[in-house]
């Protein structure tokens, strides 16, 4: 478990590095993906990252999404079936607009790692039937019909990640997405001066 959280953060500090944080415009963006960001909370044995970087000319979205396992789970446990970015805000249940991983059939447990892009050709406009028929512009109050205005829509926090299973369909672990550029803290770094929960600083 701690080995795991600290891989977890190496690769986080990786991923960070001054030459991401140098771009110009919005993001990167953050997601940290827990059970309890689910609505309603959910008693997960996974957690996760979503990453999103926006290219130079602001016409792909390159994504890596990471799911791993934060205990020892049966042999029936927890299976991974899709993901998605969703419009809503926190603490709100919204429709899906891009769809990360597609339909695994069966499921997979975790660990689980996809890197991927995004263009306008994968924003999803049609009512969710899973989200009461509604779209973006219903829980938004405007649509979201290119990689420009999901972009503005990460930015304004109205943007999550939610990754589903077979044991919770509606959604196993979810986090809103975070403009690191903003001042939020990358999932597995603290602040200087600070220490996780539970640890000591050394003497």
């Amino acid at each position: 478990m701690i080995m795991r959280k600290k891989a977890i953060s190496i690769l986080l500090a990786g991923l960070f590095s001054g030459a991401v944080y140098s771009q110009e415009g919005p993001g990167p963006f953050v997601a940290n993906l827990t059970g309890q960001g689910e609505v309603p909370p959910v008693e997960s044995t996974v957690g996760g990252v979503g990453i999103f970087t926006l290219n130079q000319d602001s016409t792909q979205l390159t994504y890596h999404l990471i799911v791993h396992q934060l205990q020892q789970a049966a042999e029936d446990g927890t299976r991974l079936t899709q993901a998605h970015l969703h419009c809503g805000q926190e603490g709100v249940a919204g429709p899906v607009v891009v769809d990360l991983l597609g339909m695994i059939r069966g499921g997979v447990a975790a660990p689980l790692e996809v890197r991927a892009t995004l263009a306008d050709a994968n924003i999803i406009q049609e009512p969710d039937p899973n989200a009461d028929n509604q779209t973006c512009a219903d829980v938004l109050g405007t649509p979201i019909t290119t990689l420009a205005e999901l972009v503005q829509a990460m930015d304004a926090g109205n943007i999550y990640v939610n990754v589903h299973s077979e044991q919770n369909p509606p959604g196993e672990i979810r986090g809103q997405l975070t403009s690191i550029t903003r001042g939020a803290q990358p999932p597995g770094e603290q602040p200087p001066g600070e220490q996780p929960p539970g640890e000591q600083p050394a003497q």
